[in-house]
């Protein structure tokens, strides 16, 4: 990526090059890191030093449009270089003042920083107050401003690695924003000693959180004519340059490059992993006398989790990251670091936590059959397959009838459907065949026709519906209907295509429902009961120390198999292999597990399947 973004800088700024004085940044040819950032400090250090009356004059050519206005960042508005400027008892909405982007007070408002015109822009005064000397940030919702052209103030966004109030400017200039900060911290290297240290930086030095950040901004928005322009009215004034506007690849080649004289550690697999929690590895670095862990849930870590981006660690080789959200999927990696450097990153994890007890994947619980025969003869089949025992007074099953829209009537199960099995309710005067596999009689929903609808609501949330609640059309009369074995999840809106069609009192289907994740062929040794996607029985089972799943394939395929426990939380990985076709017997280690019932949840391709496995010990 990194030369990715070396070959973008070469073929999209080449207009910069052409103005560059030659010669100017010989100095710099070949370097990386500090090595790099210390000989471009010697390039462009003891700059021609401004007055600050002087700036007012400056941005008669620094920052004016083409219109001949003045440019301001923060707002869009347009002020008149002469009429506008800010002056004793000036309106603040109308007239324009003098931004230090990077505050003054950080640099303990000394010269030559404090005229330095690389990050002096011109703002409508009121935005610039409202900016006063917060960290440039990315906010969440919570929005206390927002200027004429979007800028805003508010609350940081969660993973950002900051917390508390941020200024945030529009897209179109975080990338010029960002190259003045880097400008910043160069040109002033080695002479901060009299600096503070705020919410972005230490002294001239940019916080981990705020290089995160401010290398997206670089990299999202390329420099543009109007830094193109500004650069060259400053050199004239200044008699120096803003290296990262001629040259945007020594962005990454200082900030992002990493070390050559010590090697990144290894990412190890996560452990312990619980629905709140988990504990990232990582492998030790001889030299290192710390390490930086950095946590994302996302794969580019465009963002962090709070105070993961990063977290020194000290040198500990561990880390227990608690407080996260369950069934959700994380990524981190590790730096490892000395004394004035750092290594690249290490390989990322990929870990998802647990879901939290009890919780229960509703998408997987749906009609599984549908009876509208002779006379009472009326039955529902409710399939659970969520990989977990329900609480059957979760379940509401609502009727609507002759078209309309509000229930007719309301029926509340009670109970626990156990994970893989079904669940039958039928009208008290049913025949007797579909009596014999009825779980419930009930006479005030079960008294449905082929137009009226039937919807099922797991936690008052409607997961499954049969037919189309505003219509009375005849849609399922004197019929028997059957969810096809492939149909894995619910679905809010009645699709045909999902069901087998039968005729009436067609009964031999009740009682039990079969699921298929892919399709396959028997083979002819007969001793294989795992065909491929139909999964048959785990042996030993009950078993300890360890049990096969036999499996066969008919193509090649990938095969992920992890164990769970009851409550749907993760145990163990067990294998992630691509197959060829034949057949196979995956060793299941459970080795080390109290004893107790377990799922295990086998994924052929996108296909999946899961089964209960009884260790005793």
């Amino acid at each position: 990526m990194k030369k990715l973004y070396f070959l973008f800088s070469l073929l999209s700024f080449s207009i910069v090059f052409a103005t560059i004085p030659a010669g100017y940044y010989d100095d710099a040819a070949g370097l990386f890191g500090n090595d790099l950032r210390l000989a471009l400090h010697g390039i462009i250090d003891d700059h021609n030093q401004r007055t600050y009356e002087q700036v007012w004059t400056a941005f008669e050519t620094t920052d004016i449009m083409a219109n001949g206005k003045i440019w301001d960042m923060y707002t869009g508005i347009e002020f008149t270089f002469s009429d506008d400027q800010q002056t004793t008892g000036s309106n603040p909405d109308s007239c324009y003042n003098r931004e230090h982007s990077w505050p003054k007070s950080w640099a303990n408002e000394a010269y030559p920083m404090y005229t330095d015109l690389y990050h002096l822009y011109p703002t409508q005064q009121q935005s610039n107050t409202e900016r006063s000397n917060l960290p440039y940030g990315e906010v969440d919702a919570t929005v206390t401003y927002t200027s004429p052209n979007g800028t805003k103030k508010g609350n940081a966004r969660s993973g950002l690695g900051y917390v508390g109030t941020v200024f945030e400017p529009i897209d179109e200039y975080k990338g010029d924003l960002a190259r003045t900060y880097f400008y910043i911290s160069t040109r002033y290297y080695t002479e901060d000693a009299a600096w503070d240290s705020y919410g972005m930086t230490d002294l001239c030095e940019l916080k981990d959180w705020a290089v995160s950040m401010l290398l997206n901004w670089h990299h999202d928005d390329p420099v543009s004519q109007k830094e193109l322009d500004r650069i060259e009215a400053i050199y004239a004034i200044q008699e120096n340059r803003n290296p990262f506007i001629d040259h945007p690849e020594y962005v990454d080649s200082i900030w992002n490059a990493p070390s050559e004289s010590f090697e990144a550690p290894t990412a190890q697999t996560a452990s312990s992993v619980q629905s709140d929690r988990f504990t990232a590895n990582w492998s030790e670095v001889s030299e290192a006398t710390g390490y930086k862990l950095y946590i994302s849930e996302n794969s580019n870590f465009s963002n962090h989790i709070t105070n993961y981006g990063p977290k020194d660690t000290g040198n500990n080789l561990s880390e227990i990251v608690s407080g996260l959200s369950s069934s959700i999927t994380y990524y981190y990696r590790v730096k490892a670091y000395k004394t004035g450097e750092e290594t690249g990153y290490s390989n990322v994890i990929t870990v998802e936590t647990a879901a939290p007890s009890g919780a229960v994947d509703s998408t997987k619980i749906f009609f599984s059959e549908y009876i509208e025969g002779s006379s009472y003869n009326k039955a529902l089949e409710i399939y659970n397959g969520a990989d977990a025992d329900i609480d059957l007074s979760k379940i509401t099953i609502k009727l609507y009838t002759n078209g309309g829209t509000s229930p007719y009537r309301t029926l509340s199960l009670s109970g626990t459907l156990v994970n893989g099995e079904v669940y039958v309710i039928a009208h008290d005067n049913a025949n007797a065949t579909i009596l014999a596999s009825t779980d419930l009689t009930n006479a005030t929903v079960m008294i449905y026709n082929g137009n009226d609808v039937l919807e099922l609501y797991y936690d008052d949330t409607l997961v499954d519906r049969i037919g189309e609640v505003g219509s009375d059309a005849y849609y399922a009369q004197d019929v028997t209907l059957v969810r096809k074995a492939e149909v894995l999840n619910a679905n809010t809106t009645f699709t045909v295509s999902e069901w087998n069609n039968y005729e009436k009192d067609e009964t031999s289907y009740l009682g039990s429902h079969n699921i298929m994740t892919a399709t396959g062929t028997i083979p002819s040794d007969g001793q294989t009961i795992f065909l491929v996607g139909a999964v048959g029985l785990v042996y030993p089972n009950p078993c300890n120390p360890a049990a096969t799943v036999p499996l066969y394939l008919d193509q090649a395929a990938d095969v992920t198999i992890s164990l769970h426990d009851i409550h749907g939380r993760k145990c163990r990985d067990i294998m992630h292999e691509h197959y060829a076709r034949g057949n196979y017997n995956i060793p299941v280690d459970v080795s080390g597990l109290p004893s107790g019932v377990y799922i295990l949840h086998i994924a052929i391709g996108k296909s999946m399947h899961a089964q209960k496995i009884v260790l005793t010990k």
